[in-house]
């Protein structure tokens, strides 16, 4: 088994309180957040969405640990760096921690201050005070094993979008660590064996977090080899792998502009369809009721023949004579490390058109640069209708 906490350098933290922050948040959000109002509730996911109903960010929501500025308290009302139960102390309103993208946090920011209007919110940045950290399963037959190493990770909760993805939570900065020196010991994970089955080496990066179990040198004890996770590494990249593996668009780069039902953000747990209105809702219920969605994001291999691929490349069936290629099937998202996301047509994975279907994908303003071979996959967690549901 391997786990490992990594900060993700690529979310930054606001926090958002106030007496009329959920109200807000529930009037401009596509999922339902009034839940957080509960101490222990768990997070939500959610889109923040344009007036056409596209997506311009994700987040993921936490009710913070006293009042979400870094002077936090554990579970039993004891000062100091337990992440655990992310429960608001006090009987005022709720402080909420939202796990934002880095490369779309000032827009969203900027864009949550006019949304507020004259409403008694507080929005500001805590990104030095609080980290983004996820700890993930190796592989997903291991996802319920309890005796996994992400016992030690047990004080952060589930992914919200699929319990694949292991788990993920917002920490107070102080629980992490930049190397293995100094006062946090010498940066070591004692596991229960050897590399994973698919491949993914432990996600390693600049920064890792403190095991809840570690012992006194500062290591994570579950028995077997140790294997050494302080600094040197790029944890960050090593979870976008992660992702695109299995499917799963974050952040603004990858999402925005597109259609939250095309980004899966409904098998995601993303969207409430029962929550009333906000922003860019009526497209997205009319979409979701119609029951047709003609393109998703995939995951996809890449296998580069003159060059890597790219985002913005064109995708067509690897069939079509080159000469006369006039309407891609698709397009790639994001790339990296030879897997990446493509957002593509599901009648081409349908009936007789699924068996051996094949994509290249070429960048139509440079066609010098040549053709990469693309083969996708359709994920495990996806609903089985879609696909169907797209061919008719």
């Amino acid at each position: 088994m391997l786990a490992r906490g990594v900060e993700l350098a690529s979310r930054r933290v606001l926090r958002v309180a106030g007496a009329e922050a959920l109200p807000l948040l529930q009037r401009v959000l596509t999922n339902d957040v009034r839940a957080l109002a509960k101490p222990g509730a768990l997070p939500v996911y959610a889109a923040l969405q344009n007036a056409q109903g596209r997506v311009e960010h994700d987040v993921f929501l936490h009710r913070a640990m006293s009042d979400g500025r870094g002077r936090t308290k554990n579970a039993d009302g004891g000062a100091g760096g337990e992440a655990g139960s992310h429960t608001h102390q006090g009987g005022g309103p709720p402080v909420l921690l939202a796990d934002l993208p880095a490369d779309g946090f000032d827009a969203a920011l900027d864009l949550l201050k006019k949304l507020r209007l004259r409403a008694q919110v507080s929005l500001d940045d805590v990104s030095d005070d609080f980290k983004v950290v996820a700890a993930v399963f190796p592989s997903e037959a291991e996802a319920d094993d309890d005796a996994t190493g992400l016992s030690s990770f047990s004080f952060l909760p589930l992914d919200p979008r699929w319990v694949g993805l292991g788990l993920r939570g917002i920490v107070p900065a102080q629980l992490i660590r930049a190397d293995g020196a100094g006062g946090c010991g010498s940066g070591k994970l004692q596991t229960r064996g050897g590399d994973s089955g698919d491949g993914l080496p432990l996600i390693d990066g600049p920064e890792t977090i403190r095991g809840g179990d570690g012992g006194g040198d500062g290591s994570v004890s579950q028995g077997g080899d140790t294997k050494d996770i302080g600094g040197g590494g790029d944890g960050d990249r090593a979870y976008r792998e992660w992702r695109y593996r299995h499917g799963i668009a974050e952040g603004t780069a990858e999402l925005g502009g597109l259609l939250p039902l095309e980004c899966n953000l409904a098998g995601l747990h993303a969207i409430s369809f029962d929550k009333g209105c906000y922003i860019g809702q009526e497209l997205t219920a009319r979409t979701h009721f119609t029951g047709v969605v003609r393109k998703r994001l995939l995951p996809a291999h890449f296998t580069a023949v003159d060059s890597p691929a790219r985002p913005g490349m064109d995708i067509f069936l690897a069939s079509a004579d080159p000469s006369t290629r006039r309407k891609s099937v698709g397009k790639v998202v994001a790339a990296q490390g030879g897997v990446g996301l493509v957002l593509l047509r599901l009648q081409h994975l349908a009936g007789d058109d699924a068996v051996g279907a094949e994509f290249v994908a070429v960048d139509k303003d440079n066609p010098n640069l040549g053709e990469v071979r693309v083969r996708v996959e359709v994920p495990e967690w996806w609903q089985p209708d879609w696909i169907d549901a797209a061919s008719q």
